[in-house]
């Protein structure tokens, strides 16, 4: 079960930091060409913290945190280590968990159109 959660944050992370790279810097991603929803989505207003920094950046670092305390859960042979690193996991999954519902909502309700870049992440 940490394998398919691993390989998953894997993934995670990397749409996230494809996300980041087109917010900030404006790289098209495949299917997200000017106009597409994708587009619009990750350069509107509810794709910045304070209108700076990409929310993608935000969970990019959750993502990273989240491997980090799976690789711990898998190397060390710290019972103290292990029960910390479960416990963030636990807490990361439940923090991605609430970040999806809150996001796909935005989507859904107040934007009206969906990435499914944001959505695979």
């Amino acid at each position: 079960m940490l394998f398919a959660a691993a390989l998953t944050g894997v993934a995670a992370l990397v749409l996230c930091i494809l996300m980041s790279v087109h917010t900030l810097q404006g790289v098209t991603l495949a299917g997200c060409g000017a106009g597409a929803p994708c587009d619009d989505l990750m350069t509107g207003r509810w794709s910045k913290l304070f209108g700076l920094f990409p929310v993608s950046a935000l969970a990019a670092g959750v993502y990273l945190a989240f491997l980090f305390c799976i690789a711990c859960l898998f190397l060390s042979k710290d019972a103290g280590i292990k029960d910390t690193a479960s416990l963030a996991v636990r807490i990361l999954a439940g923090a991605v968990l609430g970040s999806a519902v809150w996001f796909i909502g935005l989507q859904f309700f107040a934007e009206g159109e969906i990435c499914r870049y944001c959505m695979a992440a």
